[in-house]
């Protein structure tokens, strides 16, 4: 019994250190500490006393201080009517029953500014909140311009979608951020994005939240013409987006140097992960993106959207009269795992170059299962260049298990797929279908793919090869040697 003891003690002071460590007001740990419900500031935590003008006190006294204390909210609910000024504080509650409640919904948010602020361990209402806001001042927090930040452990809105905030739950905009840290926050209810990284927002980790009732998007990277400059170096890992009323789940609409990491998606109303450049916010396109190791599941609940569970294009733009071509290029998309999308499973739109596609498990596909250059936008001879599929399994697609659409060139290799079970419910679908318009492929690699089918299969051919094989650089005989197929599997491949 006491060794359990003196472990419990022990375990209990290792929280309390790493908790002064990282900055947390753990009681009896930190010291540089100012609580804002004692004198000078004396707030009052009673759901209905304006609290405005004593956090504002706080903030502002704490930012002129060096070291900077760390600005404290016991348990308590405290109203605010106006926005409050953070600049480069750290603002913290004592958990979940610490409670920021928003009297005014236009002007509900930590305005962080600054280097070395955060907002930590509290939960924001907006009670009053109806209709989805686009001012600056409606989201929980506003980023702006703010270095070395921390957004952590903030509840934003109730479990039941209500009491929200009218904007963006946390959102980074006007100028660019950087160095930050969002992560280990739940959204349960934002109008607008629940995450939205923009303005040039660069090396920040959004990590470990947890999304639903998002109004939009649950996690976007956004890089507009107007703001002038990109997104960069972008993690999302570890989080789990698991429904929204409309939007994506998680987007890079313009951005580089972006790793979408290990994240849960689920019940997306369009794609359940997204990148593209959109003519309709004029964005810049998506370069050096990595998509892995993704579970997503019943993704593209709208399924007239038709964008599938990943789905990503480039585009061909003009802005203030200049033309810009901004392709999707240099996206890796590994090991991820798609359940039951309602629509393709992976899906590369137009202006798209240099791709790979490898080792993801594709499990019911309302569409095909992975289908090159089905175009958005443009038309098809803007489509995908030198793509590699390699290493997928792919079960129970409704269409084909890969489709290769019309105006797809450059080099494409098709190597070492697993495919069972296409055209489960539709007649007329092939393992493997490359269109006629694709014959600007060159080379064309179709080696060590396995193709096989049950009762619930009514694949139509093992392959459907409508462009001349010869003419890409491979050969009939090469295919039919270097592949499997089921016993009796039709294999069309044009002279």
């Amino acid at each position: 019994m006491n060794s359990v003891r003196m472990t419990t003690r022990n375990t209990c002071a290792a929280v309390a250190i790493m908790a002064c460590a990282l900055g947390a007001p753990a009681r009896g740990a930190v010291k540089n500490l100012v609580d804002v419900t004692k004198p000078p500031y004396n707030a009052v935590g009673d759901g209905v006393t304006d609290c405005t003008a004593a956090i504002n006190a706080a903030l502002a006294d704490a930012a002129k201080q060096s070291p900077k204390p760390i600005v404290y909210l016991p348990d308590g609910d405290f109203a605010h009517s106006n926005v409050l000024n953070d600049k480069g504080v750290v603002l913290e509650g004592s958990g979940p029953k610490t409670i920021l409640r928003a009297t005014v919904p236009a002007m509900s948010s930590v305005m962080l500014s600054g280097d070395g602020g955060g907002v930590k361990n509290l939960t924001v209402l907006s009670p009053n909140s109806k209709t989805r806001s686009s001012w600056s001042t409606s989201p929980a927090v506003t980023i702006i311009g703010a270095t070395h930040f921390e957004i952590s452990g903030l509840v934003v809105g109730l479990p039941d979608h209500t009491q929200g905030v009218e904007g963006a739950a946390i959102i980074c905009q006007s100028e660019p951020s950087s160095d930050g840290l969002i992560t280990g926050n739940t959204i349960n209810n934002s109008m607008a994005d629940a995450i939205h990284l923009t303005c040039g927002a660069n090396h920040i980790s959004v990590t470990h939240n947890t999304i639903t009732g998002s109004g939009d998007d649950m996690v976007a990277v956004v890089s507009y013409f107007k703001d002038a400059m990109l997104c960069h170096d972008i993690t999302i890992r570890d989080n789990d987006c698991l429904g929204q009323t409309g939007g994506r789940g998680i987007t890079v609409i313009g951005g580089e140097n972006v790793v979408i990491d290990h994240n849960r998606v689920e019940n997306s109303m369009a794609a359940g992960i997204h990148l593209a450049a959109e003519s309709s916010y004029m964005t810049y396109g998506p370069s050096n993106v990595t998509i892995s190791n993704n579970v997503l599941r019943n993704c593209n609940k709208l399924s007239n959207m038709g964008h599938g569970s990943i789905f990503f294009y480039g585009n061909d733009l003009t802005y203030n009269g200049v033309r810009s071509f901004q392709p999707a290029k240099d996206i890796r998309v590994t090991g991820n795992t798609v359940y039951s999308s309602r629509c393709n499973a992976i899906r590369l739109g137009g202006y798209v170059d240099n791709v790979i596609v490898s080792g993801n498990v594709i499990d019911g596909a309302d569409w095909d299962g992975i289908a090159i250059n089905a175009t958005e936008p443009g038309p098809p001879e803007k489509g995908a260049t030198n793509v590699v599929v390699n290493g997928n399994t792919i079960r129970k697609a409704n269409g084909n298990g890969i489709h290769v659409c019309g105006g797809t060139r450059g080099a494409l290799t098709l190597t070492n797929n697993i495919i069972g079970d296409v055209g489960t419910s539709t007649t007329s679908r092939d393992a493997i279908c490359i269109d006629g318009g694709a014959d600007k492929i060159t080379p064309l690699v179709i080696k060590g793919n396995k193709v096989s089918g049950s009762a619930e299969s009514h694949m139509r051919n093992g392959l459907t090869c409508s462009i001349s094989a010869s003419a890409a650089a491979t050969s009939e005989a090469d295919i039919l040697a270097s592949n499997t197929f089921p016993a009796g599997a039709a294999l069309v491949i044009k002279q």
